[in-house]
C-alpha cells in the first residue's frame, strides 16, 4: 500500500510540473495564428429550406502562450442562414475566447438554406490578424411526394432528386420510369410499392440511387448510407420491375417480392439492409452481375417462387447486430439457380446447406464441401479477397488483384462499374 501511495503522488508531482510548465501569459504576436481540422468547413448536401445537421471543426493553438481570438464571426454569407456554436455557447459573433496552449476549442455550425450553393466565410481575429475558414455546401430542392399513388405513367427525369415521405405507391396498370443518374430518398418509414410497373435505367457513368434522406456522414468521413434500416425498402406486389445500374442503399428490406411479381435486375447492388436484402414468398427474380450484401436475419431468403442468379455477388460484413441468417437461404418451396456466382461473408454460406431446390454452377464458397449433382465445378473454402477495410468502414465487393476466383473463366460482360471482362461475381476487379 505505501508504494502505491508513492507512486501516485509521484504521478501527482510529475503532472503538476508539466503544469507548472504551460504558459498563462497571453500571446501578443500578429504571427500566432489559429490551425483547423479542416481547410474548410462543408456542410456537404443538405436539403433546401431545412436545417442542416451540424458540422464541426476543431481550432488549436499551437503557440506555447494563450491565444485569445478576440472576434469569430460569419462574413460574406450567400445561401442560407449560419448559426455557430463555439466551444458550447450558442450566438452569431463572439468575443475574447481563449485557447490555452497546445488546447483546442470546437466550433460547429448548422445552416438554414435558401439558395442551392452555399457560401462564405468564419474570420479568426488575433492580435489584429484574420485567419478565415471558408464555408461550402449544397442545398438540393427535391421533387417532394407524400403518400401518392401514380394512376398513370410518370417520369423521374435524368438527373432527378425525388424526396418521398410515406408510401410512393405504382398503381396496377401505371408505368414509372426513373432515368440515368436520378435519386429517389426516402424519408424515415417510407416505401415503394410496386403494383404495375417500374423502370429504372441507369448506366456505370449516371447509376440511378434508392436510399434514405440522411445526407452526409455521421461523424467525420462515414457516410450515413452505411446506416441500415433508414426507409422500409421496395415491396413488389404482383407487378414487374426492371432495374439495371440501380443502387439500392439502407432499408430495412431492400426488395420484397410476392403475388406473381416479376423482377430483373442487372448490374444493381442492394446492400446494409436491416433485416433482410431480399425476401421473395413468390414471384420471379433474375439477377445479373448483381451485389446482395450486408444483412443480419439473411441477405436473399427465398422462401418460394423461382430466382436464377448469375454472375453475382453474395457478401455481408454487416456491423449493427449478429448473423442470425445464411447468405443465401432457401426454402423446399423455392427453386434457384446460381452461376458463376461468389458467396462469402461472416455468415453461413448457405441455409440449407444443400437446399433441394438450387443448382450451383460454378460457384464459390467460403465452406469447405465437394461437388456433386446440386455443385458443378465449384471452389471450395475460397477466399475471394473482396477490398474490404472494416477498420475505415470501407464495404468494397470489388476484387484485389491476386483474387483465386480468376481460376473461374466466364464470358466477357460490363460490370456496374463500366469494368469489361471474364470474373465470376459482380465484379470484374
Amino acid at each position: 500500500m505505501r508504494k502505491l501511495i508513492m507512486s501516485i503522488c509521484s504521478v501527482i508531482a510529475v503532472a503538476a510540473s508539466f503544469t507548472g510548465c504551460i504558459s498563462d501569459d497571453i500571446s501578443s504576436s500578429p504571427s500566432d495564428r489559429p490551425e483547423f481540422s479542416a481547410d474548410t468547413l462543408k456542410f456537404g448536401q443538405v436539403w433546401m429550406g431545412e436545417a442542416s445537421p451540424a458540422v464541426a471543426v476543431t481550432v488549436y493553438n499551437r503557440c506555447d502562450k494563450v491565444m485569445r481570438i478576440s472576434d469569430i464571426s460569419v462574413y460574406g454569407v450567400s445561401g442560407g442562414d449560419i448559426r455557430l456554436n463555439v466551444d458550447g455557447f450558442s450566438g452569431t459573433v463572439f468575443h475574447d475566447v481563449d485557447i490555452r496552449p497546445g488546447d483546442s476549442i470546437a466550433v460547429l455550425a448548422d445552416v438554414l438554406p435558401e439558395a442551392p450553393v452555399i457560401g462564405g466565410r468564419i474570420d479568426f481575429s488575433v492580435n489584429g490578424a484574420v485567419t478565415s475558414l471558408p464555408i461550402a455546401g449544397q442545398a438540393l430542392d427535391p421533387l417532394t411526394l407524400r403518400d401518392v399513388t401514380l394512376v398513370s405513367d410518370t417520369r423521374f427525369e435524368a438527373g432527378a432528386i425525388v424526396r418521398v415521405f410515406g408510401c410512393l405507391t405504382v398503381a396496377e396498370g401505371a408505368t414509372l420510369t426513373i432515368e440515368e443518374g436520378a435519386a429517389v430518398h426516402f424519408h424515415d418509414g417510407a416505401s415503394l410499392c410496386v403494383e404495375g410497373r417500374m423502370l429504372a435505367r441507369g448506366t456505370p457513368l449516371a447509376q440511378i440511387k434508392l436510399c434514405g434522406d440522411r445526407l452526409g456522414n455521421v461523424v467525420t468521413s462515414i457516410p450515413f448510407d452505411i446506416i441500415p434500416g433508414q426507409w422500409g425498402g421496395m415491396v413488389v406486389a404482383g407487378g414487374s420491375v426492371d432495374m439495371v445500374c440501380v443502387d439500392v442503399l439502407n432499408p430495412v428490406v431492400a426488395l420484397q417480392c410476392d403475388g406473381e411479381a416479376v423482377v430483373r435486375l442487372d448490374n444493381c447492388r442492394l446492400t446494409n439492409a436491416s433485416r433482410r436484402v431480399v425476401e421473395m414468398s413468390s414471384g420471379i427474380i433474375e439477377a445479373v452481375g448483381c451485389e446482395f450484401s450486408s444483412s443480419p436475419d439473411g441477405v436473399v431468403v427465398l422462401n418460394g417462387g423461382r430466382a436464377a442468379f448469375s454472375r453475382c455477388t453474395f457478401a455481408s460484413d454487416y456491423l449493427f447486430a449478429p448473423a442470425s441468417g445464411a447468405l443465401l437461404q432457401l426454402s423446399d418451396d423455392a427453386v434457384a439457380e446460381v452461376g458463376e456466382s461468389i458467396l462469402y461473408g461472416s455468415c453461413q454460406d448457405l441455409s440449407p446447406t444443400a437446399p433441394a431446390g438450387a443448382v450451383f454452377d460454378r460457384c464459390t464458397f467460403r465452406s469447405s464441401g465437394a461437388d456433386d449433382a446440386m455443385f458443378i465445378g465449384c471452389m471450395w473454402d475460397c477466399d475471394p479477397l473482396f477490398d474490404v477495410d472494416a477498420e475505415r468502414y470501407v464495404f468494397d465487393y470489388r476484387l484485389k488483384p491476386d483474387t483465386p476466383v480468376r481460376a473461374i473463366v466466364c464470358g466477357v460482360r460490363v460490370d456496374r462499374y463500366g469494368v469489361s471482362g471474364s470474373m465470376p461475381g459482380a465484379y470484374n476487379r
